[in-house]
């Protein structure tokens, strides 16, 4: 008893870090004595996915109910606070207004990166790492947008 009533409070607490559909397979399972067949439709998982949960509960426990974290930078090469001193180097040449060409980025960050035994990256993960730290490029255009050279005829004439 003590087992439906913890499901109970689950059911009724809704934590955000609990799947409720998770919960409600395990406890209609224990309160109603229902199969997998029956539960499924009403959780909206398919048998075979029912089972696994309550077999899951059952090796774990209520740890078994929490929802899995996904994404993030998972394949980095570099760690944010890492590729931020790598960019150091480059900030006071930038901030003088002088002109930094990415290929020098781009071997010192694929040097980094090969001594930390890892394979060559490629040449747009410099320029998504730049644009992840604020970088961006700058410079003039060589003519105006609007520019109409058949207007400028007409207009000197």
């Amino acid at each position: 008893m003590k087992e439906i009533e913890r499901l109970k409070r689950l059911i009724k607490k809704k934590d955000p870090g609990t799947c409720l559909r998770k919960v409600q397979c395990v406890y209609l399972q224990k309160q109603c004595g229902w199969g997998s067949e029956e539960i499924a439709p009403l959780v909206g998982y398919c048998p075979s996915y029912v089972r696994e949960v309550q077999s899951k509960y059952n090796k774990e426990g209520e740890s078994s109910f929490t929802i899995e974290e996904r994404g993030g930078r998972v394949r980095e090469n570099m760690s944010f606070e890492e590729e931020a001193e790598l960019l150091k180097k480059f900030d006071k040449e930038g901030k003088k207004g002088g002109i930094l060409e990415i290929s020098k980025i781009y071997e010192a960050y694929s040097e980094e990166v090969i001594a930390r035994g890892k394979t060559k990256p490629a040449k747009s993960t410099v320029h998504q790492m730049l644009d992840r730290h604020g970088w961006r490029k700058i410079m003039p255009r060589p003519k105006h947008r609007k520019n109409d050279k058949t207007k400028m005829k007409n207009f000197k004439k």
